[in-house]
């Protein structure tokens, strides 16, 4: 599985991933998307993220949004 993570948080989600397979993939808000992006499966987005909608339409395959927040539309 490749999931999509915040470029300021991937080093904290790869030391707490163990042995998971997934392929943490970073991404930033404000720049263009990884090529992986057609390939992920899962999002992870921030509280302050902005950038999941843009993931979400370009990412034919995403199928998991995962958030830090509660009262996502």
């Amino acid at each position: 599985m490749i999931a999509l993570v915040p470029r300021a948080l991937l080093d904290d989600l790869n030391a707490l991933i163990g042995d998971i397979p997934a392929r943490l993939v970073p991404y930033d808000e404000d720049s263009t998307l990884p090529q992986e992006a057609r390939e992920a499966e899962a999002v992870f987005r921030t509280i302050a993220g902005t950038a999941y909608a843009r993931i979400i339409a370009e990412g034919p395959k995403i199928r998991w949004l995962h958030t830090s927040s509660a009262g996502v539309d």
